[in-house]
């Protein structure tokens, strides 16, 4: 049977999207985080899984109350989750990073179970609104389990959001001198630099250059990760920046580019890495 996906509201919270058979995810990011956080927990590595948890979307298996009749979902249809008890008497709201995972908890084909593919915001949203029914939520409970608090979760709402100092923008290389290589770097940026890419795997060579932008005296900090073809670029950055934070100048503004851009390509030809995978 061919997918069918509907929007609907969740608890009256936000708007998802469920599937019939297997909404599309991919969070080997997340769990690629996950297993360097185990490795080695450092501060790099905790913020790196940090900003992978936020961009992850989990599956969530759920029962509708009356199931949709061909794709269409009743407007009063009441939707179950499934919860996870623990011992010390907290229940948990399940997820699983993929189908196969959620296999490991229930191998049955129930025609009523459906899944729900929701995002960190969602997640959070749902927790707020119930906070007598979820303490937290549980992935893969059959698999390389992971257990976050409702109180983690708002933890990492304020790491994601906090009252932001330092300002990254877009940079625009039509109106900016070609990038060289930084002539100012401090040694607290550079060593969070090399921190942040030791923690994640994926990176294979990271630069620091500098340009100088059109109407702007001063040069403008750019970073420039080489990594590897699957990383989801836009946590890997985020990642970058809460680490580089607090290391850059109140108001400082910063550039951030994928190596494989054709303004970054040239120029790290004849640059010097700042770290390089070994």
């Amino acid at each position: 049977m061919a997918e069918k996906q509907i929007k609907l509201k969740i608890d009256g919270i936000e708007r998802a999207q469920y599937s019939e058979n297997t909404p599309p995810v991919d969070n080997t990011p997340f769990l690629k985080a996950f297993e360097n956080l185990r490795k080695n927990n450092t501060d790099a590595t905790r913020r790196s899984f940090i900003f992978a948890f936020v961009n992850a979307r989990f599956l969530y298996p759920i029962i509708m109350d009356p199931a949709p009749v061909d794709g269409v979902v009743d407007e009063n249809v009441k939707i179950t989750y499934h919860r996870f008890k623990a011992e010390n008497g907290k229940q948990y709201l399940l997820a699983f990073t993929s189908a196969e995972e959620m296999k490991k908890w229930d191998e049955q084909d129930d025609e009523k179970r459906m899944l729900m593919a929701l995002n960190f915001d969602t997640l959070r949203n749902m927790l707020k609104a119930n906070p007598d029914v979820y303490d937290g939520i549980l992935i893969d409970c059959k698999g390389e389990a992971f257990s976050a608090s409702t109180e983690f979760v708002d933890g990492v709402e304020k790491t994601v959001h906090p009252d932001m100092s330092v300002k990254a923008e877009k940079l625009n290389t039509q109106s900016a001198t070609p990038l060289k290589e930084a002539t100012e770097v401090s040694q607290e940026v550079k060593a969070a630099v090399i921190d942040y890419c030791k923690a994640n795997d994926e990176i294979k060579k990271a630069y620091i250059l500098q340009t100088v932008r059109q109407g702007e005296d001063k040069p403008t900090p750019v970073y420039i990760l080489d990594f590897d073809d699957k990383t989801h670029t836009k946590t890997l950055f985020d990642g970058l920046a809460a680490a580089i934070k607090k290391a850059l100048k109140q108001g400082e503004t910063i550039g951030m580019m994928p190596a494989y851009d054709k303004f970054a390509s040239v120029a790290v030809e004849n640059s010097t890495p700042v770290y390089v995978k070994e």
